[in-house]
């Protein structure tokens, strides 16, 4: 496996050919008991576009619980009791607005120069919230606005806000 760093988290299986094969998402950043939805959340609404979302969303979400559904079976566990399909429905509903809260603070530090980002041991005076990460912010918001209005119209769109 090949990991990558923040973003990315993950780690791909690549083909001889140097193609990616398989990914396996790694989060160790937040370890915590919650809803898987959470994490495919925060995921989509951070790391895609909006155009792939309109295509692929319903696909993604099928994919990420069935694949759920395999690993906790491997564990013992009997998914079709614990996540059937109408409960993981009814989290995405309740739960689904979560990557767009954390895309405010995230989708900036995406969008920034990698010399800019504050280092986590980097004392810094801010006089605004986004500069306690970023040191030297943009006044050009286009690209974040866009990104931030597309995944709020998503969100509605689905029903999650």
């Amino acid at each position: 496996m090949d990991f990558r760093p923040l973003p990315h988290r993950a780690g791909f299986d690549f083909q001889e050919t140097g193609v990616p094969e398989e990914l396996c998402l790694i989060d160790f950043q937040v370890m915590r008991y919650a809803s898987p939805v959470l994490d495919i959340s925060y995921f989509l609404f951070n790391s895609t576009t909006k155009d792939l979302r309109d295509e692929y969303y319903d696909d993604f979400m099928r994919n990420y619980h069935r694949d759920l559904c395999k690993f906790l079976e491997e564990l013992g566990v009997d998914a079709a009791e614990k996540v059937p399909w109408e409960l993981f429905q009814e989290e995405l509903r309740q739960f689904g607005a979560y990557g767009w809260g954390m895309a405010m603070l995230v989708i900036p530090l995406f969008l920034a120069d990698k010399e800019d980002i504050v280092a986590v041991d980097e004392e810094v005076e801010c006089d605004s919230p986004e500069k306690m990460f970023i040191k030297n912010s943009s006044d050009d918001n286009a690209v974040f606005e866009t990104r931030m209005s597309d995944v709020l119209e998503d969100v509605v769109r689905l029903g999650y806000l």
